[in-house]
């Protein structure tokens, strides 16, 4: 891929998914990293709703479309990629048909 501040952009965004869903901040063990991605990622959490919704449903609807099919040429790309198209939607459309909406393309 062709360095370019479009590619830069996209990188940073792929970035900033990857450290809201996984944590910057080291942890003592595997067991208390496990323990906090569990809480974030299974226990029902408005503020976190929020914050994906303030922070990344645009993406979240650009993965779905396309838009951000580029992000499958790096390993983290994919990984942030797979968040937008799996987990995210299921914060942003608690409740609803539409939190499953991208599952056949996160596959």
């Amino acid at each position: 891929m062709v360095d370019s501040p479009k590619n830069d952009a996209l990188a940073a965004d792929a970035e900033r998914v990857l450290e809201f869903w996984l944590g910057d901040a080291p942890v003592a063990t595997e067991a208390a990293q496990f323990k906090r991605w569990v809480e974030r990622w299974f226990t029902r959490d408005e503020a976190v709703d929020a914050a994906i919704d303030a922070g990344f449903a645009a993406l979240a609807d650009d993965a779905r479309r396309g838009a951000l099919d580029g992000w499958l040429d790096s390993p983290r790309g994919r990984v942030a990629l797979l968040v937008l198209l799996d987990q995210f939607p299921r914060n942003l459309h608690r409740g609803s048909a539409k939190a499953f909406a991208a599952d056949a393309k996160a596959l």
